[in-house]
């Protein structure tokens, strides 16, 4: 996913739906990118999820949004879901 200034709420729908049916398995951590670990895992998607429940339509948090998306290519790429 490229990142947008605004997300569809199609978009943030399905992610979302895509997080509540794996939330119970995430990791504790993942590698985000080179050199970047993100600890914390579970805390941080459940912070992100909030932001889009309360801010989808406001571009200031379109960045958090973007992360979310990051995070599950990375969980699929590392293997932990499809």
């Amino acid at each position: 996913m490229e990142y947008k200034r605004h997300y569809e709420p199609e978009e943030i729908a399905e992610l979302k739906e895509w997080f509540a049916a794996r939330i119970d398995r995430l990791p504790e951590s993942i590698h985000y990118a080179p050199g970047i670990e993100m600890p914390e895992l579970r805390r941080t998607v459940d912070i992100y999820l909030e932001i889009c429940d309360l801010h989808a339509d406001n571009p200031t948090y379109s960045t958090q949004i973007y992360q979310l998306f990051r995070i599950r290519e990375r969980l699929i790429a590392e293997g932990y879901f499809s």
